[in-house]
């Protein structure tokens, strides 16, 4: 195996994206070890590897805070490279787009709506269906900073399964 190159924080003195900086950063503190993995379209590690009937599925996780837990939702598209939240506020899905997918991991990045300096970078690892999120902001200075970490326990939803919930809540909340 290959040994991992070093890569220096030098991306805060050029003007580079704000959604770069997010991925980079939410890579390097929610998940250890996976230094080898290239932004490159070309590479293999970047790929999309799907079975031609798993090229969307549902994904629930389950992220706990003390006693209570948040469930969310999310529609995913291999082929397209999406992935959709479904929002319950607004009663919709939201999309994004899969920064990286390979046979260990998905991640994605979500800038929001509201304040665009917030990031919401999210990685699921495929084996232990575990889900690490994080909120990075920028500051006035222009440094990224992370606000908040959590984990959630994910499990995957039929396509079908998936869209029967979030129509069932759409529903409900027309009432």
């Amino acid at each position: 195996m290959a040994k991992p190159r070093r890569v220096k924080a030098i991306f805060c003195q050029y003007k580079v994206p704000v959604r770069l900086i997010a991925f980079f950063i939410g890579l390097l503190f929610t998940v250890n070890g996976w230094a080898e993995v290239t932004a490159s379209k070309d590479s293999q590690e970047d790929s999309i590897y799907v079975l031609p009937h798993h090229t969307e599925q549902g994904l629930s996780c389950l992220e706990r805070n003390n006693n209570d837990g948040v469930e969310e939702l999310w529609q995913i598209k291999f082929l397209k490279e999406k992935i959709f939240h479904w929002d319950r506020m607004d009663a919709e899905l939201k999309e994004y787009p899969i920064t990286m997918v390979n046979n260990k991991t998905i991640a994605w990045t979500q800038i929001s709506d509201a304040h665009p300096d917030i990031s919401y970078v999210y990685v699921l690892d495929r084996e232990t269906m575990r889900q690490s999120g994080t909120q990075i902001s920028i500051d006035s200075s222009g440094k990224p900073k992370i606000k908040a970490r959590w984990f959630s326990e994910c499990r995957m939803l039929s396509y079908t399964t998936l869209n029967a919930i979030i129509e069932k809540e759409a529903e409900e909340n027309k009432k």
